[in-house]
C-alpha cells in the first residue's frame, strides 16, 4: 500500500450518515422524524454524553448510507454523537460533529443549527 492510499483511507470526504435525533430536545423543534441525514466531511468524532439528555443526535449503529468512507472510519462514526450540548460557565455550548450548513444540502440539519441559535440559551447540558 502506498502512502497516498494510506492517507486517503484516513480521510472522510462527504460521506452520508444517518443519526437519531431526540425530538424532545429544543434543538429538534419542528422536526417530525427522528432520523436525520448528516454529511460527514471531517474526522471529528464526539463521544456521547453520560447525560442522555445532552446527546441531541447520535449516529446509528449502522449509520453509513453512501460516499467513500473506510471501514475503520465507519466503525468510529457508528454510535458516536452528532450533536451534544454542555454547560460552560454561565452559558451553553452546542457541539456539532459536522458543519450543519455544509453546502446547504440537508434542510434538516439547517433547522438543527438555527434551533441551536434560537433555543440554545434555554437548554442546560452536561459538563465537559
Amino acid at each position: 500500500m502506498t502512502k497516498s492510499e494510506t492517507e486517503t483511507a484516513k480521510r472522510i470526504n462527504g460521506g452520508i450518515f444517518l443519526a437519531d435525533v431526540d425530538l424532545s430536545n429544543p434543538i429538534a423543534f419542528g422536526l417530525t422524524d427522528r432520523k436525520v441525514f448528516f454529511t460527514k466531511t471531517g474526522t471529528t468524532i464526539l463521544q456521547p454524553s453520560k447525560d442522555r439528555y445532552a446527546t441531541v443526535a447520535q449516529y446509528l449503529p449502522e449509520a453509513y448510507v453512501s460516499g467513500y468512507v473506510s471501514k475503520d472510519n465507519r466503525a468510529k462514526i457508528s454510535n458516536s454523537a452528532a450533536i451534544l450540548v454542555a454547560s460552560a460557565g454561565a452559558g451553553t455550548v452546542v457541539l456539532f460533529a459536522e458543519d450543519p450548513n455544509y453546502r446547504h444540502y440537508w434542510h434538516g440539519t439547517d433547522r438543527l443549527f438555527l434551533n441551536s441559535i434560537f433555543f440554545g440559551s434555554e437548554i442546560s447540558g452536561g459538563r465537559f
